[in-house]
């Protein structure tokens, strides 16, 4: 009997390459013969190199919504619908550039928090693959959630995974139903919020902009939203990599592995968010093609960083590497505003758990990605375990 591991099938499309096993070959192979091509399987057009990524994000025409379609059309006339037309991140123009610079002052200014993951919440998470999921997943919402003055923190958690499932274009009607009532509920959370050094620095960032009240907690709760992906992305990912090299943690633990220096590269190897989308206003030349008004890309940032132009021998995992080029944040306008504050609670999570006692070895790879469209993040426990927890 042949017992040699038959080589992993590629991913059958972009969108597939989120929750593949190892779609990195696959994603290199795009970027050397496919940097910007039209896929009529998925009806957009793909951006998989560091040029055609960046000439998408940089170019004028692009939006991040449709043009006659700013919120989407199963959310609309809802209160998970009136928050997410309200986001800096999913408006261009006036409304973007007014709340952008509110949120990068606010989260510039900040002073260099002291996160404390309880260690008996990270002696819990070592319990079982279930359970480190659920801290994975709830560890950032809840940080954030204190840093924001929200309490109950546990509760809060809760409610942001609600509206993460509800935008998700994969959402079905019981799910967008769940994240309104969510919505609802942490629009009374921020009312009922305390007083911390974070809402000192939104509110009088906001007042300087002309930001109102509404649009102020819409960006502020969206805060936890995209800390719920990104940051949880990045520490599933950063332990799945642990257990893959063997010494890595080890390693860390030493020092001679500097943990933000194993972050960087992960947000480089192994991107927490793998894509995001464009949709053009008006006909544009990119790359030697014509995007035509209407048009839609998807931006593959996860395949941008394994371009051996911006990255040398980018299917080499190197915690050394100097400079690693991820575009994991994105680039340009809407580039993530958060990203250090990500990298912080990252940080913290993965050595609260290291200093608990996980070893990577016995927790083993990540069996699963969770089913999302657009962010990879590590899940350790079988699907069915995870929804019976």
């Amino acid at each position: 009997m042949d017992l040699t591991p038959r080589p992993l099938p590629p991913p059958r499309h972009a969108l597939d390459a989120v929750v593949h096993p190892d779609p990195y070959p696959w994603y290199r192979e795009r970027v050397a013969r496919a940097p910007l091509v039209f896929d009529a399987e998925l009806g957009l057009w793909v951006a998989a190199s560091a040029e055609a990524v960046r000439a998408v994000l940089a170019h004028p025409a692009a939006r991040v919504r449709p043009p006659l379609e700013p919120v989407p059309a199963p959310l609309a006339g809802s209160a998970v619908g009136a928050m997410f037309g309200r986001w800096a991140r999913m408006n261009d123009g006036s409304a973007h550039a007014a709340v952008k610079p509110m949120l990068q002052g606010a989260l510039g200014a900040l002073p260099a928090p002291r996160w404390q993951p309880a260690g008996e919440a990270c002696r819990q998470a070592l319990e079982g693959p279930a359970a480190l999921d659920a801290f994975v997943l709830g560890w950032p919402v809840r940080a954030m959630a204190q840093l924001l003055g929200l309490a109950p923190a546990e509760a809060v958690a809760h409610e942001v995974q609600a509206v993460v499932a509800a935008i998700s274009p994969r959402a079905d009607a019981a799910q967008r139903e769940r994240g309104d009532a969510a919505a609802r509920t942490l629009q009374q959370h921020w009312q009922q919020a305390q007083a911390t050094p974070m809402q000192t620095l939104l509110a009088s960032a906001a007042r300087s902009a002309g930001v109102d009240a509404a649009v102020l907690s819409a960006n502020s709760l969206s805060l936890l939203v995209q800390t719920q992906d990104a940051t949880a992305g990045l520490v599933a990912n950063t332990l799945h990599r642990l257990a893959v090299d063997a010494g890595l943690g080890e390693a860390v633990r030493r020092g001679s592995v500097p943990l933000p220096y194993l972050l960087d590269e992960v947000l480089r190897f192994d991107a927490p968010i793998q894509n995001t989308r464009r949709w053009f206003a008006e006909e544009a030349q990119l790359l030697g093609h014509t995007l035509r008004a209407g048009d839609a890309v998807l931006v593959l940032l996860g395949a941008a960083s394994h371009d051996a132009a911006v990255n040398p021998s980018p299917e080499r995992f190197d915690p050394a590497r100097a400079a690693p080029v991820s575009f994991a944040f994105g680039l340009g306008g809407h580039a993530c505003p958060g990203a250090t504050l990500a990298r912080s609670l990252a940080a913290s999570a993965v050595q609260g758990l290291l200093d608990a006692g996980l070893d990577p070895r016995r927790t083993g790879p990540a069996r699963h990605w969770y089913p999302l469209p657009n962010a990879r993040i590590a899940r350790f426990s079988p699907a069915q375990e995870h929804a019976s927890s």
